[in-house]
């Protein structure tokens, strides 16, 4: 839903920038768009911002049940702590370390400046 009001936006600013042109005003129109490219870069950057910030809340929550998660195989009598992390340490390698470092990825992607 989001996107079909962004496409509706773009829309009406081209309509409005045509009738600017049509009419000769260009001075009006260089202005129209400049103004357009400040929201432009202001929303992009909130929401960017606010991805960001749902990434680390993630990593956070990721890394807290890793963490848990190796605890509490810590906490096991010895002999059964060792069939625990045989299964347990491939769980997180396999799954747990890819998806907090695909989040780091992520993460590094959206905080590169435009």
């Amino acid at each position: 839903m989001k996107r079909a009001g962004h496409i509706a936006d773009l829309l009406a600013l081209g309509n409005e920038l045509v009738a600017l042109i049509q009419s000769s005003e260009l001075e009006a129109a260089a202005e129209r768009v400049s103004r357009a490219k400040c929201l432009h870069i202001r929303s992009s950057t909130e929401v960017r911002a606010k991805e960001i910030g749902e990434i680390i809340r993630t990593l956070t929550s990721v890394k807290t049940v890793c963490s848990r998660l190796r605890t509490a195989v810590e906490a096991l009598p010895a002999n059964e702590q060792i069939f625990a992390k045989t299964q347990i340490e491939d769980v997180i390698d396999r799954h747990f370390t890819s998806e907090i470092n695909e989040l780091r990825r992520r993460k590094r992607e959206l905080s590169k400046p435009c």
